[in-house]
């Protein structure tokens, strides 16, 4: 995936299931996210190995049991998600 610049992978099954495509190479994410602000510096596993995240990161979620999960800046969060709430 290179979304702006940010290069990244997205396990398939998951890209399957949401994301839909806009026109030729380029897609959207159609499905919802569930988001949290960490509190303290960590890692998170992701299904392509680990992200590091620093406090005031964001770790999203594609399922709202926690799974799925991935970690990005918050300015980055807010650029790319709408909030429903």
């Amino acid at each position: 995936m290179d979304n702006q610049g940010d290069v990244y992978t997205i396990d398939g099954k998951t890209f399957e299931r949401t994301y839909q495509i806009v026109s030729p190479g380029l897609y959207e994410k159609i499905a919802p996210v569930w988001a949290e602000v960490a509190a303290e510096p960590g890692t998170i596993q992701t299904k392509e190995g680990s992200t590091a995240y620093l406090a005031g990161d964001y770790l999203v979620f594609n399922a709202p049991d926690r799974t799925d999960g991935y970690a990005m800046k918050a300015e980055t969060f807010r650029q790319l998600y709408e909030s429903d709430g």
